[in-house]
C-alpha cells in the first residue's frame, strides 16, 4: 500500500477531497503511519446538506494489531494525549477486538453520525509501521442536518420558531443539534405531538425555558427517566405540571433531585403527596420543603410512616396549624426527637386521655400522650416512674417539665 503525505501537524492537518458518490460523497483515506512517522492529521468538509454517515476501516497491515484515531471538530486537532476533552472521541482500530477490525465501522465509537461541518482525523502508530484505510461517507443530510446549519447560522431564535416538527425526526439529532436549538423559542406542543417518542429527554436545554415552554409540555409524557443530574439542577420544578392531564409521572421521578426550594405557594397545591416518595427525600430537602404549605389531610396527605418527622416538626416552617392537621395517633413517640416533642409542646399540641401507667412503658404510642395537657398527679407519677420507664418515657418527660403543669 503506497503511503501519501499526510501532515504531522495536528493544527494544520491535510485537507482530504472528495469524490461523488449515489448517496453523497465518499472520501478514501490511504496512508502508513509508524516507526519514524508517528501520527497522521487529515480533515475534511461535510457540504451543507450532508452528514458524516460512517466510517469503516478497509484495509490494516502491520505486526502490531492496534492503531488510534480520533475525531475532532474543526480544521485543526487541538487535544492531546493529556488532555483529550475537545475530542468527539477516540478509539483503537484493528485486528486486535472484532468490532474494530478490517470491514468494520467505527463511527459509533468515534461519536456517530455527524452534520455538516468540518472535522479532523488523528491517526496514530506508537509501535511498527501500520498500513491502513478508511472509507469515510458523506451521506445526503435528514431534515436535522439542514435545520442545524440554519440554528448555526446566528439566528437560532427565528430558526427554532419555524422548525417543522412534522418534517424533521428528532431521533437522529445529535447532542450539537439539542444545543444549538433556542429552547425558548420551540412550541413544545407542537414537539411533543409529532415527535415525543424521539425525545431524548436528557438532551434538552431546560435552563433555557421560558413560561410558555413549561405551560405547552405535556409532562406526563416526559420520559424522566432520561434525566441526568444536571438536567433535575436546570429544571424549574415550580413551573412544572403535577395534576391533570399533564401531571408528570410521580413514580418516574427521583424525589431525591427535586429542588423544593423551586415551590410556590401554587405549586404545593398542585402536589398530590400521597404519591411522592418522601422516604427518598434528603435533610437538605427536609429544610427546603415549607411543610407550612404542605396538606396532612384528605387523600393527598403523605405518608406519615415514611416521613422523618423530627425533621417536619424542626422545620422553621412548621407551625401550630400544621401540627394540628396531623393525626398523632399514627405517630410512635420513638419516632419523635426530643428536641421534636419540646417544639410540640411548646406549640401547645394536646391529646387528651392520658393513661399514665400505660405512658410509663417503653414504645408507647403518642395517641396516649398529652404534651401540654398533663395534670399535676400524671407528672408526679411520670416522676417516680422514670427510673424503670423506657426510653421514649423519658423523652416525653423531658418535654412535659418545660410545661407548667395543669391541676
Amino acid at each position: 500500500m503506497a503511503a501519501l503525505d499526510y501532515s504531522n501537524d495536528p493544527l494544520k492537518p491535510t485537507l482530504l477531497e472528495l469524490s461523488p458518490s449515489t448517496s453523497g460523497y465518499e472520501i478514501t483515506v490511504i496512508n502508513s503511519v509508524g516507526d519514524s512517522d508517528k501520527a497522521d492529521y487529515i480533515y475534511f468538509d461535510i457540504p451543507s446538506n450532508h452528514e458524516l454517515a460512517d466510517i469503516i476501516l478497509t484495509a490494516y497491515k502491520s505486526s502490531d494489531n492496534k492503531a488510534f484515531v480520533a475525531l475532532q471538530k474543526g480544521k485543526a486537532i487541538t487535544a492531546n494525549e493529556q488532555n483529550p476533552s475537545t475530542l468527539i472521541g477516540y478509539t483503537h482500530f484493528g485486528p486486535l477486538k472484532p468490532e474494530e477490525a478490517k470491514g468494520k465501522s467505527i463511527l459509533d465509537l468515534l461519536g456517530g453520525k455527524k452534520p455538516a461541518e468540518s472535522y479532523s482525523l488523528w491517526i496514530q502508530q506508537l509501535g511498527t509501521l501500520t498500513d491502513y484505510s478508511f472509507k469515510i461517507k458523506l451521506n445526503t443530510g435528514t431534515a436535522h442536518d439542514k435545520y442545524y446549519s440554519a440554528l448555526t447560522s446566528g439566528n437560532a431564535s427565528q430558526v427554532s420558531k419555524k422548525i417543522d416538527w412534522k418534517e424533521l425526526d428528532i431521533s437522529t439529532a445529535t447532542s450539537d443539534f439539542y444545543q444549538a436549538v433556542d429552547w425558548k423559542s420551540v412550541n413544545m406542543s407542537l414537539l411533543q405531538k409529532f415527535q415525543n417518542s424521539g425525545i431524548d429527554w436528557g438532551k434538552v436545554q431546560y435552563q433555557e425555558f421560558s413560561v410558555a415552554q413549561y405551560t405547552q409540555t405535556n409532562w406526563s409524557l416526559v420520559n424522566t427517566s432520561q434525566l441526568s443530574d444536571a438536567n433535575y439542577d436546570s429544571i424549574d420544578w415550580g413551573r412544572v405540571a403535577y395534576k391533570g392531564s399533564k401531571s408528570i409521572n410521580y413514580s418516574q421521578l427521583s424525589w431525591s433531585k427535586v429542588d423544593f426550594g423551586d415551590f410556590s405557594v401554587a405549586t404545593y397545591k398542585q402536589v398530590d403527596w400521597s404519591q411522592v416518595k418522601t422516604a427518598d427525600l434528603t435533610e437538605q430537602q427536609y429544610s427546603e420543603i415549607n411543610w407550612g404549605q404542605v396538606s396532612f389531610k384528605g387523600t393527598k396527605a403523605p405518608s406519615l410512616s415514611n416521613l422523618d418527622l423530627s425533621l417536619v416538626v424542626g422545620s422553621s416552617t412548621f407551625s401550630k396549624k400544621t401540627a394540628k392537621q396531623i393525626d398523632w395517633t399514627q405517630v410512635s413517640s420513638d419516632d419523635l426527637s426530643a428536641s421534636a416533642l419540646s417544639k410540640l409542646s411548646g406549640l401547645g399540641v394536646k391529646k387528651k386521655g392520658v393513661n399514665v401507667a400505660e405512658l410509663l412503658k417503653p414504645g408507647t404510642q403518642s395517641k396516649e400522650l398529652s404534651f401540654a395537657g398533663v395534670g399535676q398527679a400524671q407528672a408526679g407519677a411520670l416522676t417516680t416512674g422514670l427510673e424503670d420507664s423506657g426510653s421514649g418515657a423519658q423523652v416525653l418527660l423531658a418535654a412535659v417539665e418545660k410545661q407548667p403543669v395543669l391541676v
